[in-house]
């Protein structure tokens, strides 16, 4: 275990070195700006158009409940999980050296010092937390909806990501190998892409 931490902070080092051209706690520094300046604005309104869609499709839902079961409108239809939702400085700079590590062109990393404002993926990550398999496809098909409709909120902030389809919801239990179970993954776009 001790190997391999010494491993990656060894490459670590080489990344910062070969790419940052900086130090450490200049890196970080400059990771901490983006993420309380830069991403601070559009957490703040992808929270409020989650939350704007969570109670449009709450009150859809509850309508269509009262519907066909009175006694059952009560019940939990959904909640935005929008604790934790921005990644640490350490973790983004991890992912960096590990896409680094991944690549197929080491001496161009996927995700660099360079653009890593606009490729990180999900440095923002919210959840929507349902009860039924079935609110959450009806939830996934709203979400669709508006992320692909021309001109919506919705379609500016996020955009599908390449494995938005890797999804575990229909997969056993002895199949998944992890505890996170999505229909759809999505990533922010950046408000102000650097030129």
């Amino acid at each position: 275990m001790r190997s391999r931490k010494i491993k990656y902070e060894d490459l670590e080092k080489e990344f910062l070195q070969r790419f940052w051209k900086v130090a450490r706690n200049d890196a970080m520094d400059e990771i901490d700006e983006w993420i309380n300046w830069d991403l601070r604005g559009v957490d703040l309104e992808a929270i409020r158009v989650l939350k704007d869609l969570e109670n449009r499709f709450r009150a859809e839902t509850i309508r269509r409940i009262k519907d066909a079961w009175h006694p059952y409108e009560k019940r939990f239809v959904v909640e935005l999980d929008t604790s934790n939702s921005t990644k640490s400085r350490d973790r983004i700079l991890e992912k960096m050296v590990r896409a680094w590590i991944g690549a197929r062109k080491p001496d161009l990393p996927p995700i660099s010092p360079d653009n890593f404002r606009t490729e990180m993926p999900d440095a923002l990550r919210y959840r929507y937390v349902v009860n039924f398999l079935d609110d959450g496809e009806r939830l996934n098909r709203m979400v669709l909806d508006e992320v692909r409709e021309p001109g919506s909120r919705m379609g500016q902030l996020f955009k599908l990501d390449k494995d938005g389809g890797n999804c575990s919801v229909h997969l056993p239990l002895n199949k998944r190998n992890g505890g996170e179970r999505r229909l759809i993954r999505l990533s922010t776009y950046d408000p102000c892409p650097e030129d």
